[in-house]
C-alpha cells in the first residue's frame, strides 16, 4: 500500500516541532498541504471500496479487514495508540433487530500536544469507515436496492470510504510534516455507524481524552459526490464565539477551492451527534445524498477525489487553528437546547431522501397533487419499524395528512406533529408499484 513517505520530507522536519517559530510552522503548514493528494484519496478509497472487504458491514471480517489496514496506516505515520490496551483499537459489542451481539472496533489514533498546558485537552477528527455489507451477509438494516447479476457487494465508496480516506490524509499531513499543536489531536474511524451510531455513542461514554477536555469534533461523512454543488456544513453555530465559522470563513479565503453551505440546526443522522448530545461543540462536513445512496452502485470511479482532496485541506488547516488556540470551545447554549428538543421531539425514525422531489414521482400514475417521501433506512425499534416501513418505500401519506407534491419533507412532519399519540394511524406507501396501508402509532410525545 501506499502511504505518500518521502525522504525529501523527512529531511525537510528535522527540528521537534516544539521548537518552530510562526514563519516556520507557516512553511510546514504549506509543506503539509501539499501532501493531501487526490491521488492517495483515489489509492485510500479504492482499496476501503474493493470486493476484497465486501462492503465492511460491521461484525463482519471485511470491516475487521479495513480495521487493521487503517491501523496499520496510523502505525505507518507514527501516531501514538488510542486504544486501551495498547493497540489503536476500541473494541465494543452491538445488537441489531434479529441477531445477536456483533463484535466490531473503532480504530484511534493520537497525534500528542506539544504544549504541556494543552496536551491534555482534545480535538477529536472522526469519520465512519463500516458500511452495509454484501449479498447473503445477515441484514444490514441500512442496506437499500438489490444485487445485479454482476454484482452483489455494496463498497460504499462514498459512503464512507471517502470520509476515512480524508482522516487518513489529514493524520498523515500533520505527522509527515510534524506540525506543533497545543492540544492532542485524535483520530477516530468509527465502525458500526450504518447500523445505529454505535461506534460514536461507545467513544463518547469511554473517550480516550475526557469529554470536558475535548473541545471540538470535526465529522466527515460522504465527502467525494456532487462536486458542482457547495459542501454543506452542518454545526458552524454550535461554539458560542462561532470560531467554526470565522475560521471556515477565513481558510475558504486561503484555500479558494471550495463552496460552503451553512445549514443551520441539529442534524442526528452521523457521528457528530453523540458528541453534540454531549455539549462538545461539533461540524459535520457532507457533500449531500446522491442516488447510488446505501445502493450497490456506489463505486470508488464516480468519487470526486479532488473534492475529497480540498474537503481535508479544509479541515487540516481548522484543526491547525483549533488545536492551537489560548481557549477551548464553549458550546452555545441555545444551539444545545435546539439539539435537546431534536432528541425529544416526535419523529418517525427514518432517514429520507433529501433529494427526492416531485419530478421523481411523476410517471408513477400518482394524482396531480401527490407527492411522497423516499425513505432511505429505518432505525431500528422505531415507529417506522414497528410500523413495517422499508427502505425505498414512497411515503404518501400519514393519517389524514396527503404528503404534496410541494415541500413534501414539510408535509410529513406536519404530519408526524399532529398524528395523536396512543392512536393507530393509517401510513399509506408505495412499495414496488404497489400501494399498501401500514399502521403507525405515537406512545407519547418522545418517541
Amino acid at each position: 500500500m501506499h502511504f505518500a513517505l518521502c525522504l525529501a520530507m523527512h529531511a525537510l522536519f528535522l527540528l521537534p516541532a516544539e521548537d518552530v517559530d510562526p514563519p516556520a510552522l507557516e512553511r510546514r503548514v504549506e509543506a503539509a498541504l501539499e501532501t493531501i493528494d487526490a491521488d492517495d484519496v483515489y489509492s485510500y478509497i479504492a482499496y476501503l471500496a474493493s470486493n476484497a472487504l465486501k462492503g465492511r458491514n460491521a461484525g463482519m471480517k471485511g470491516n475487521d479487514m479495513a480495521a487493521d489496514w487503517i491501523a496499520d496506516f496510523f502505525g505507518e505515520m507514527g501516531l501514538a495508540t488510542g486504544g486501551p490496551d495498547g493497540t489503536f483499537f476500541q473494541s465494543f459489542t452491538f445488537k441489531t433487530r434479529g441477531s445477536k451481539k456483533n463484535a466490531t472496533r473503532n480504530v484511534i489514533a493520537l497525534y500528542r500536544g506539544c504544549d504541556p498546558a494543552f496536551e491534555k485537552e482534545a480535538i477529536v477528527i472522526g469519520a465512519h469507515f463500516d458500511h452495509v455489507g454484501s449479498y447473503g451477509e445477515k441484514t444490514n438494516p441500512a442496506r437499500l436496492g438489490r444485487p445485479t447479476k454482476f454484482d452483489g457487494i455494496w463498497n460504499g465508496a462514498d459512503d464512507n470510504a471517502s470520509g476515512t480516506s480524508a482522516v487518513m490524509e489529514i493524520a498523515q499531513a500533520f505527522a509527515l510534516a510534524r506540525i506543533p499543536v497545543k492540544r492532542t489531536i485524535v483520530f477516530v474511524c468509527f465502525s458500526a455507524e450504518e447500523h445505529g451510531l454505535y461506534g460514536s455513542t461507545h467513544y463518547v461514554e469511554n473517550p480516550v481524552i475526557p469529554l470536558e477536555q475535548t473541545s471540538a469534533m470535526i465529522n466527515l461523512d460522504m465527502v467525494g459526490r456532487n462536486p458542482r454543488r457547495p459542501v454543506i456544513v452542518f454545526g458552524l453555530e454550535s461554539d458560542e464565539d462561532r470560531v467554526f465559522q470565522k475560521s471556515l470563513e477565513q481558510i475558504g479565503q486561503r484555500l479558494g477551492s471550495l463552496k460552503f453551505r451553512q445549514c443551520r440546526g441539529a442534524y442526528g443522522g452521523s457521528y457528530h451527534w453523540p458528541f453534540m448530545k454531549n455539549g462538545i461543540p461539533s461540524v459535520f462536513f457532507f457533500t449531500g445524498y446522491h442516488k447510488d445512496y446505501h445502493h450497490i452502485g456506489d463505486e470508488v470511479d464516480k468519487i470526486s477525489c479532488d473534492r475529497v482532496r480540498d474537503i481535508a485541506r479544509t479541515v487540516f488547516l481548522l484543526a491547525v487553528e483549533l488545536a492551537n488556540r489560548k481557549e477551548m470551545l464553549v458550546f452555545d447554549g441555545d444551539f444545545g437546547s435546539q439539539a435537546q428538543s431534536r432528541t425529544t421531539r416526535r419523529r418517525l425514525g427514518v432517514d429520507v431522501d433529501q433529494e427526492f422531489i416531485f419530478r421523481d414521482v411523476e410517471g408513477l400514475g400518482l394524482a396531480d397533487e401527490q407527492g411522497a417521501v423516499r425513505v432511505l433506512g429505518v432505525y431500528a425499534g422505531s415507529v417506522a419499524d414497528q410500523a413495517g416501513l422499508k427502505s425505498d418505500d414512497l411515503i404518501l401519506s400519514v393519517g389524514s395528512t396527503l404528503i404534496r407534491r410541494k415541500k413534501p419533507l414539510d408535509a410529513l412532519r406536519v404530519a408526524i406533529r399532529s398524528a395523536p399519540a396512543g392512536t393507530e394511524i393509517p401510513v399509506i406507501v408505495l412499495r414496488r408499484n404497489t400501494i399498501i396501508t401500514l399502521q403507525a402509532q405515537w406512545a407519547d410525545e418522545k418517541n
